[in-house]
């Protein structure tokens, strides 16, 4: 897996159903690099890594 230190986030995306796009990721053969459950402050989310090490955070906000 690439090296990810923390705090190496390239960009978050809210999505409107984060399970499906999880789904398709995985089915084009993306690591998933961390599957997050419910935050405390109201999202639920899972990250990629991408090839040069980077993170992409995906989530649904649960709350407004």
């Amino acid at each position: 897996m690439p090296y990810a230190p923390e705090h190496s986030w390239l960009t978050s995306l809210y999505v409107q159903n984060e399970a499906r796009l999880q789904s398709k990721i995985l089915n084009h053969g993306v690591k998933i690099w961390q599957e997050l459950p419910n935050t405390l402050w109201g999202i639920r989310e899972f990250a990629i890594v991408t090839r040069d090490g980077r993170r992409i955070v995906f989530g649904l906000q649960l709350t407004r």
